[in-house]
């Protein structure tokens, strides 16, 4: 007997479909004998793809979605996944954010080592890289700090790794600078692929769990999960079939190492459930800003690349990013742009006009207050959050260098006192 209900209606419509398109009047009839509203050329278009994360997160209302990206912005558990990266109470615990909506770029050719030195902060090998403007087009700002990312060295190619903010353009911003006689193709990578943070103390041994002992006694997966790796550094494993790759990112501070994964699109939802059951404690979006905010890591849209307050790699503390010249730069290997050039002449004078500073706060101010220092305005808010849990309100400001502040001096903002502090993440050496 005929089986009723949406999934006989699709066996059913498959069937008559394969009879060709003279069958489409017996579909239609079948769809009105089951009084259902269903569009016949939807329903015989190829299936979504099975286990998109978001849908079943939030069908099973595990998680307030984002519908535009079909990311969590919560899993309702924010305390606890904030306590887990900070390793606040147990330093054995990791926290995993799903950063699939971020931006992958692929960049491939002979010549693409020259190019991205040109491009980029990057002086060569691999690590943290910052994207620079260069100073073309009215109010541009030479050399002020676009985005900041990490470029990951995979054999042929280098995969470019950015925030969810820079997915729309940064393939499209570097493919534009690519020289008719270079040898040199930016591909976006993003939609085919998946993109997980870990986040805390207990990263390598959850990736060790995950991945069993055949996989973690390779050299190659030793050597990025072991503790102090270098930023950047990556190896290829497996996933049910689909390769991935496991990279050592920048850490967040000195107790919040991350490390990356990235894998297939199609195993997006298994990754993650296995994340999970590997002891990762998943953070939705909302809660993964706080952490960006309390350890003091610039981005886009409100650190970097504001139009009308574009301030450099330097001053937006990306100084493990830059290079003063490098090895490369030495043997005349690909000449820097002169976005390039700026910050590496900046870096090598350490000249900067504003510092980048985190700061704590009695109350809530806006972003774009001022910060004044012995009743002299010196800089602006640019990022607050009020972290889960214990409530505290942390800021990031940038704050003009000639004002003196020291790491535990006092500044104000409004009427209020505030304590500044050296963010957590990055560092004021160069690389």
């Amino acid at each position: 007997s005929a089986r009723r209900g949406p999934r006989g209606v699709a066996a059913r419509a498959e069937a008559a479909k394969a009879g060709g398109e003279a069958s489409d009047d017996g579909l239609e009839a079948l769809l009105e004998e089951l009084d259902l509203d269903i569009d016949l050329d939807e329903l015989l278009e190829p299936p979504a793809i099975d286990g998109d994360l978001g849908e079943l997160l939030s069908d099973a209302g595990a998680a307030d979605v984002d519908a535009a990206t079909g990311i969590a912005l919560t899993y309702h558990n924010d305390v606890d996944a904030f306590d887990a990266a900070r390793g606040a109470e147990d330093t054995s615990r990791v926290a995993v954010v799903n950063l699939t909506h971020a931006a992958r770029v692929r960049v491939s050719g002979a010549d693409r080592g020259a190019f991205l030195r040109r491009e980029t902060t990057h002086g060569g090998g691999v690590g943290e890289v910052a994207l620079v403007s260069h100073g073309e087009g009215a109010g541009s700002v030479c050399g002020a700090a676009l985005d900041a990312g990490v470029v990951v060295s995979q054999g042929q190619s280098e995969l470019l790794l950015l925030p969810p903010e820079s997915r729309a353009d940064a393939a499209g911003a570097l493919g534009a600078r690519v020289r008719p006689d270079e040898d040199v193709t930016v591909a976006d990578v993003s939609g085919p692929t998946a993109q997980f943070a870990l986040v805390g103390e207990g990263a390598a041994d959850a990736l060790r769990s995950l991945l069993g002992d055949e996989l973690v006694d390779s050299p190659d997966v030793a050597a990025v999960l072991a503790e102090g790796a270098p930023a950047g550094l990556s190896c290829m494993a497996g996933f049910q079939g689909s390769p991935c790759s496991l990279i050592r990112a920048e850490p967040l501070g000195p107790s919040t190492p991350q490390l990356l994964v990235v894998t297939d699109a199609g195993v997006t939802a298994e990754m993650f459930a296995a994340l999970v059951q590997a002891g990762c404690v998943p953070m939705g979006s909302n809660c993964w800003e706080k952490l960006r905010v309390r350890c003091g890591r610039p981005r886009r849209g409100f650190e970097l690349g504001v139009r009308g307050f574009e301030r450099t790699p330097l001053e937006a503390n990306l100084w493990h990013a830059c290079s003063a010249g490098g090895a490369a730069a030495e043997e005349g290997e690909g000449e820097p742009s002169a976005g390039v050039a700026e910050v590496r002449q900046r870096a090598a004078a350490r000249s900067m006009e504003y510092h980048l500073w985190s700061l704590e706060l009695p109350v809530y101010v806006p972003p774009g207050d001022a910060v004044e220092v012995d009743g002299v305005e010196q800089g602006m808010v640019t990022s607050v959050v009020q972290t889960p849990g214990e409530g505290e309100l942390w800021a990031l400001a940038y704050v003009k260098a000639r004002a003196g502040v020291s790491d535990g001096g006092e500044v104000r903002v409004g009427t209020r006192r505030a304590i500044a502090h050296m963010p957590e993440y990055g560092s004021r050496r160069l690389r």
